[in-house]
């Protein structure tokens, strides 16, 4: 095997074992993530003293707010073209269940499969602080939630109908019977995923505490596969310009965490859907924790809760709550950036990943009448990011050949010089030197691109633009594998279902290495050939959008290096 062919495969190998490894642990492409390991924690009782919050419950008697006035819960209901909003006087507006009405397949309450049902993206759970007030005691970091029903004038079980440009603010007043008071209000609109809250707390008596606005709901799992669907959940906070991530991905307690500094947004997501807190008045700090959920069968359902704490003085206490898709559009209606949550991959693949989405949105609506199905737009990108890879993938095309052309020559220095391998290298560069050749040609274009192709596969993997959109025949769900029957049984690697696209893109990645190995001993190809049968085998549970881009660039990559072959000759001399 020549050295260009070994810098070849080590590469792809290197590309392709990252990739294999992304979707399972997208914690490791996903900037600044971690987890908090609970074996730890224990063995550092300090960890509690300073990370733990011990939740009072209802009962507890507080210094601040103690005979409680008892209002009954109010339930009400708000629809727009967007969502089916129900919404409870507890909190002062608490969001009790959010449906979204342009998005299809989910869990029922019950945690089974809907594929033809409106995508539910609350837990139906009795937590009632999404989102509410909540009082951290100083000495003792105890926290206090104000999730008591509030007095409104809505009357219970009263329905609200919001048109697209239409809006509607709701108001909530809470008052104990020492005169400490909070009031609230919550404006809807009917273009909007986002909602706007304002706490009045000015006759909130005064103590040792801070105050902050929480959101302690989880988000109901949404896919079929629950491994990515955990894997790609996570609590965000947005500080300074950068952002703390952690992940959830087994049974174990994380416990509260706070990080101090400026605060502009703190969000807790599932792989497609976010619920994010944007105070107008940015924090002094953001925390979060994660407890596993009870949710059907499941073994693991994240359940994050985010907080963000204000100035003591702080009397008004406003801002925005999104809770929809992680579609970058209607994030940035919010004011803010919070697309900073959606994982774009490592810090220097980012832009890359914002502009591919950019162009794949683009090429699905060119015209504000005209659209084109993600099917064919996943072609297209294919053949335009050929056009801009095609000379790179030349170079490399034509320096293998040529290097595969010399090794007799090569083979003849070898048997010459093989007493001396100063002289041999020498004769070997001179060798190369006269025919043009640069033994690091075909590595060269392939770290080059290795970006796009990060970028690329992270694109494809997180961005709901995929989500339930279909192609053709069997292809229903361009973010789901292209199943079209299930196995009785689990095949490690490979899953228990069958897909054709993972299919296809097998064989024509066994076709393109059949050009690529042409300068490879034939002792070194079984191992190539190995490779190809284990990413056919991983590939099996990716997106079939995924499966059918790497499909069709395998294709046009067969379709030059067959051109090149044929055009590509060196004198023998």
């Amino acid at each position: 095997m020549g050295n260009s062919g070994k810098q070849q495969l080590l590469a792809f190998l290197l590309i392709m074992v990252v990739l294999f490894l992304t979707p399972k642990y997208m914690e490791y492409i996903s900037p600044a993530q971690k987890e908090t390991p609970s074996e730890l924690a224990l063995e550092d009782s300090s960890y509690y003293n300073n990370k733990t919050t011990e939740v009072l419950n209802k009962n507890t008697i507080h210094p601040v707010v103690d005979n409680i006035n008892s209002y009954n819960e109010v339930v009400f209901f708000i629809e727009t073209p967007l969502y089916i909003a129900e919404v409870s006087s507890i909190g002062g507006g608490t969001i009790k269940s959010f449906t979204l009405k342009n998005y299809i397949s989910g869990y029922s309450d019950e945690g089974v499969f809907i594929e033809n049902g409106f995508v539910s993206i609350l837990l139906p759970d009795d937590n009632q602080c999404s989102p509410c007030l909540a009082l951290r005691d100083n000495s003792n970091n105890d926290v206090l939630f104000f999730d008591k029903p509030f007095f409104t004038n809505i009357k219970n079980g009263e329905r609200f109908l919001l048109d697209s440009g239409e809006s509607h603010t709701f108001y909530f007043n809470f008052n104990d019977s020492m005169g400490s008071g909070v009031s609230n209000s919550l404006t809807m609109y009917g273009s909007f995923y986002h909602f706007d809250y304002e706490f009045n707390v000015e006759s909130l008596k005064e103590g040792d505490f801070t105050k902050e606005i929480a959101w302690t709901k989880s988000l109901r799992p949404t896919e079929k596969n629950q491994d990515y669907d955990v894997a790609e959940s996570g609590a965000v906070i947005w500080q300074v310009d950068e952002h703390d991530n952690i992940l959830q991905n087994s049974s174990d307690k994380i416990y509260l965490e706070t990080l101090d500094g400026r605060t502009d947004w703190a969000a807790i997501k599932s792989k497609y859907f976010i619920a994010s807190i944007i105070p107008e008045n940015k924090g002094i700090y953001g925390s979060y924790e994660a407890e596993n959920q009870v949710f059907a069968n499941r073994k693991v359902t994240p359940g994050y809760k985010i907080y963000i704490g204000h100035h003591k003085n702080d009397k008004i206490l406003s801002g925005k709550v999104y809770l929809g898709p992680q579609d970058i559009v209607e994030m940035k209606k919010t004011g803010s950036n919070l697309e900073e949550a959606i994982n774009w991959g490592w810090s220097f693949i980012r832009p890359i990943s914002k502009l591919i989405l950019k162009l794949l949105k683009y090429l699905h609506n060119p015209f504000s009448d005209f659209t084109v199905n993600y099917g064919i737009v996943l072609i297209l990108f294919a053949f335009i990011i050929r056009v801009f890879t095609g000379p790179l993938t030349k170079k490399a095309t034509v320096s293998n050949q040529k290097i595969q052309q010399l090794q007799p020559h090569i083979k003849k220095l070898q048997s010459k010089f093989k007493d001396d391998p100063m002289k041999l290298n020498q004769e070997t560069m001179a060798l190369w030197k006269k025919h043009g050749v640069n033994p690091l040609g075909g590595c060269l274009p392939i770290v080059v691109q290795m970006p796009l192709l990060f970028a690329l596969f992270v694109t494809f993997r997180t961005t709901i633009e995929f989500r339930g959109e279909p192609f053709i025949l069997w292809i229903t769900d361009l973010s789901q594998p292209d199943i079209i029957f299930n196995l009785p049984f689990h095949i490690p690697i490979y899953g228990a279902h069958v897909a054709i696209l993972p299919l296809l893109m097998g064989i024509t990645m066994f076709f393109q290495q059949k050009f690529t190995s042409a300068s490879m001993d034939s002792s070194q190809k079984p191992l190539m050939y190995i490779m190809t049968g284990f990413f056919f085998l991983i590939f099996n549970s990716f997106p079939s959008g995924l499966n059918l881009y790497y499909a069709t660039s395998n294709i046009l990559n067969i379709v030059q290096q067959w051109n090149l072959k044929k055009t590509t000759t060196i004198s023998n001399r």
